[in-house]
């Protein structure tokens, strides 16, 4: 697999990765993905390409190529985690959003509403609008992370297409939108509060998420560096941030995600950290 970019810069893709990275606010960037198919070559027997552009440099040059998705780039909220600086502690294991931070979250579904094409058409306003708010207002397909925190924000960032009363929230109705967990989107397993809750427990919360792609119930990734290294009273340093073939092969399999799916206007709820590894380390690609 490969990552290139076009008009969404390198220069820019940095910033916005570096603000995902160095602040504890919910943080967004919009592009539009071009997946190629799959080519078969002796060297390579799956490989494609994908590639970046600004969704206004996209916009009407299509010519209706399927293989283009409209990616929303969201990390996560504010955690306790993140607030504590504390990411080893047993408390902070799979983090969860503060209180500001699920607020954080309902004030962009709330500017979303505000400020999209339709509630302005609706009050009789300019429509032009900012052609991100309005691709965002208006998403076809939610992927997050299976980590609490990208949940947590997934489900108050877009609270006004999901549709989920309070009651809702503790019940399997399925929300009007595909909203679906990723393992390979989730946050680089380095901390206990980077181990997530098992599948079942996190199903058992957030009932109107698809669970479908996590294979595992118990953290699997976890799993494999807690077999290589012990566990995190013995081995406090990083563990999967020290992998770049694992990181390779779970970032090949995070846009292989993307690839496979139908929709073509799409948000996605990750972590600062596997952002800052799969678009600022190209040998990862």
């Amino acid at each position: 697999m490969f990552l290139r970019s076009s008009s969404f810069t390198t220069t820019r893709r940095k910033r916005i990765i570096q603000a995902m990275v160095t602040t504890t606010l919910l943080h967004s960037a919009t592009a539009a993905a071009v997946v190629t198919p799959p080519t078969t070559t002796a060297t390579s027997p799956s490989s494609f390409v994908v590639k970046l552009y600004s969704l206004d440099s996209i916009k009407g040059n299509n010519n209706g190529n399927n293989n283009i998705r409209i990616i929303h780039l969201l990390r996560h909220a504010e955690g306790y985690h993140n607030v504590e600086k504390d990411y080893k502690s047993p408390t902070n294991i799979d983090a969860q959003l503060t209180p500001k931070g699920i607020q954080q979250c309902q004030l962009l579904s709330k500017r979303l509403v505000d400020n999209s094409g339709k509630a302005k058409a609706e009050t009789s306003l300019d429509t032009g609008g900012d052609s991100t708010i309005d691709s965002l207002y208006d998403v076809d397909c939610i992927i997050s992370s299976p980590m609490r925190r990208a949940l947590q924000t997934a489900q108050h960032s877009f609270e006004h297409q999901l549709s989920l009363s309070e009651n809702d929230s503790n019940s399997s109705k399925l929300p009007p939108i595909p909203f679906v967990a990723c393992e390979e989107w989730r946050e680089t397993v380095n901390y206990l509060c980077d181990q997530r809750l098992s599948s079942n427990a996190l199903q058992s919360s957030f009932p109107f998420v698809d669970f479908q792609h996590i294979q595992h119930d118990i953290d699997p990734i976890w799993s494999k560096y807690e077999s290589q290294f012990g566990p995190h009273d013995v081995y406090t340093a990083r563990r999967e941030s020290g992998d770049d073939e694992g990181l390779a092969q779970r970032a090949k399999l995070a846009w292989e995600f993307i690839k496979h799916r139908k929709e073509q206007n799409i948000a996605l709820v990750s972590h600062s950290a596997f952002f800052m590894h799969i678009f600022t380390r190209p040998e990862l690609g």
